[in-house]
This record gives structure tokens, sequence and C-alpha cells, in this order.
């Protein structure tokens, strides 16, 4: 999905993108060369459970990445610090691609760059803060979390100042309390790209 919307239709751009399960040199998430992207998905276990990302958002952000750097030879420099920018380089530290994930987002002079000096076209901009938006917003099980506790919450208040039914109210009450302390990571579930 991320390559139909960010790919030139354009017969005069040809652009080949692999991913691979096998590490790549320098150890790199990707790595671009001439026409080629190659986007790796070796030793991202932690990085995904840190982040609660799926594999599929994990690589949306990644393609995304790539293929802006195979287009319009964009990219941060390894001496800059990363800063959660889709252009990060994670040179120094690989595990600062978990902020990358979480931030989710292109770093404003990144997106004056492209839209002044590259002039990438305005729909191309959109579509990947389109799908910057979707790496970004956390999986639907953490609503359901929220979306309980809180539920509990109004019905046991309800219940203590409506119904003078106390016991149950503070039940519900406290009920409310623990599911918001559950960590978030016990309601993620995985495998769904949410």
């Amino acid at each position: 999905m991320v390559f139909k919307i960010l790919h030139p239709e354009s017969s005069g751009h040809r652009f080949d993108l692999g991913l691979t399960g096998e590490k790549i040199e320098d150890d790199y998430f990707s790595k671009v060369a001439n026409h080629h992207g190659l986007i790796s998905s070796a030793d991202t276990d932690l990085i995904l459970k840190e982040s609660r990302k799926s594999l599929a958002k994990f690589l949306a952000f990644n393609i995304a990445e790539t293929l802006l750097r195979l287009q319009y030879g964009h990219e941060h420099d390894t001496e800059d610090p990363d800063v959660g920018c889709l252009f990060d380089s994670c040179y120094y530290n690989r595990s600062n691609i978990i902020s990358g994930l979480e931030e989710c987002n292109m770093c404003a002079e990144c997106g004056r760059i492209l839209r002044d000096t590259k002039h990438v076209p305005r729909e191309q901009l959109e579509a990947t803060a389109a799908i910057l938006h979707w790496v970004r917003r956390p999986p639907a099980s953490i609503y359901l979390k929220w979306l309980s506790s809180a539920a509990l919450l109004v019905a046991g208040g309800a219940l203590i100042f409506v119904s003078q039914l106390t016991n149950v109210g503070v039940i519900s009450l406290t009920l409310s309390g623990w599911v918001a302390a559950i960590p978030d990571v016990s309601w993620h579930v995985t495998g769904r790209g949410r």
C-alpha cells in the first residue's frame, strides 16, 4: 500500500524495492544504491516490542523513508542528532528508531527541504504525512483499555451518587483503577497492524 501511494506512476522513474529478513551491511534498517532500495527487518523484535508497533508499521515507516530517499536523495547527515524524524540516520544508536516510530513525523527542516528545494509534489508529502499518522497511531486495543476504565469509573460514580448502591459503586471505581493501571503493552494484540 505504501509503495503504491508513494511510487511515481511516471514511466520515467523506475525504482526497485526489496524487503529482507537478513541484516544489511553496517547494521542499517535500509540501504539505497542507484535505483534500488533494500529494507531489513532483521533483529527488530526488541524495537517492535518497545515501540509497540507491528511489523507492518515498521516496514511502512521504512518504505516511506526509503522511497523518498530514492526519488529525491534526501537524508539527514549522520552527524545530526536523531530527533524522531522519518529521516533520522540512527547511525550511532540503532535503537533510536524507537523514537522515530513513536514520534513518527517529518521534522520542519526536512519538510522545508523536500517542499522548497527538492520540489516534492504536495500530494506526495500529504500521502507521506497520512502514512506517518497511521504508523504513529496507537493500537486499537489501547483505546479499549481506556474506554473500559472510563465506563467503570462513570458506572461507579453513578451507582454511588444516584442509586445509593455504595458497595457496588466502590467496586466499580476500584475496577476502573485496576484497568487503568494495567500496562498498555498487556492490551496490545500482536500481529495486527492497527
